[in-house]
């Protein structure tokens, strides 16, 4: 399934043609390298690469002497997830690393990450993007049925949050859900 990504700097919906992303109103091009939408200039020198693991706990069903792991691995992370976001939904992940691989089975994923190494051992996510989600998450209004990260909201300053908390808005159909774990600031 691909999703409808927009130009950060219109809003208007990119077409791929190869391996770019082109903008029909604005004429702007974004790279596809890797299968990884590139709408970053440059590599962040702190974050690039830095954040590469990845969760692979699959549990062998959806029953509950199955799933319990859930609740105990990133303090619960990934149960809270699953007990508020719908099998099969569209979910975005911010500052994503290497992926949940669970999240890869349940749901359509879609990692977002200003570091194109981390992005580049996601696995099974529908698609990656490397993006400063606080200027903007370049997916259409209203596709996405939850946003959701791990340790990712304690990088950003006060007026970052603000506008990823907007870009969140932007993105989610009514009823979205935001889940996010993060430690006390």
């Amino acid at each position: 399934m691909k999703l409808s990504m927009i130009c950060p700097a219109d809003h208007h919906l990119l077409e791929e043609t190869g391996n770019t992303l082109r903008c029909g109103y604005c004429g702007a091009s974004y790279p596809l390298e890797g299968g990884i939408a590139r709408f970053l200039q440059d590599d962040d020198p702190f974050y690039e690469g830095v954040y590469r693991s990845q969760v692979r706990f699959v549990p062998k069903s959806e029953r509950a002497w199955h799933t319990w792991p859930l609740w105990l691995i990133n303090s619960g992370y990934m149960w809270a997830v699953r007990k508020h976001v719908a099998v099969g939904s569209v979910v975005v992940e911010l500052g994503g690393a290497g992926g949940v691989r669970y999240f890869a089975h349940r749901y359509q994923m879609v990692a977002c990450d200003i570091s194109y190494g981390s992005l580049s051992g996601v696995e099974n996510y529908v698609t990656r993007i490397q993006t400063d989600a606080a200027n903007c998450i370049p997916m259409a209004d209203g596709t996405v049925d939850a946003v959701v990260s791990s340790y990712f909201w304690e990088h950003m300053s006060p007026a970052m949050k603000s506008s990823v908390l907007k870009e969140c808005q932007r993105i989610l159909r009514p009823g979205g859900k935001v889940v996010f774990l993060h430690d006390v600031q």
